[in-house]
């Protein structure tokens, strides 16, 4: 799905159970994965200001995660590294696993571990994009329409887009 141009009053946010089972027509579906609840707003937000994102879904473990994508499409995944029950690695692994959810573009945020142990932990698994916490909305933002627009393309990665330095931390934002 390519993105389309719509007005704000389009987006919707759903929470878990209360999401719409088709994706939304006018624009992207991103889906949020985070036990922090404070997170998974704050990355809310900012999803809901780009113009391309039409839904944004929540969940607050990786099994949530798993179960919303095999329920509905999505265009985006944004996931937390640590969670309870199934963390973002496992639900990385997991939608490798499955042929129809392998494609979707996969966006890792974590503040536990450094970049070398994120690519230890993803060994060959395909994830998009990796932003080390913190991070401030900007960098959320340029992430995913880098994401989007190469996901666009038809490009997948072949080593995981990163903003970090090698020691896990984000460049000095102005």
């Amino acid at each position: 799905m390519s993105p389309v141009d719509k007005q704000s009053s389009n987006r919707t946010s759903d929470s878990g159970s209360g999401a719409s089972d088709t994706p939304d027509p006018r624009g992207l579906d991103v889906l949020i994965a985070d036990d922090n609840p404070d997170m998974r707003g704050y990355v809310r937000r900012c999803l809901e200001r780009e113009p391309d994102v039409a839904s944004v879904v929540e969940a607050t473990n990786g099994v949530e995660a798993l179960a919303e994508v095999r329920r509905r499409a999505f265009d985006l995944i944004v996931t937390d590294g640590a969670m309870p029950r199934l963390d973002g690695f496992e639900l990385c692994e997991a939608l490798q696993r499955d042929d129809h959810l392998r494609s979707v573009p996969f966006l890792l945020i974590t503040g536990e571990y450094s970049m070398r142990e994120v690519e230890a932990r993803l060994g060959a698994l395909p994830c998009a994009a990796v932003l080390a916490k913190p991070f401030n909305a900007q960098v959320l933002c340029e992430t995913v329409r880098r994401l989007l627009r190469r996901d666009a393309a038809g490009r997948r990665p072949e080593s995981p887009l990163s903003l970090d330095d090698e020691d896990g931390k984000q460049p000095p934002t102005t």
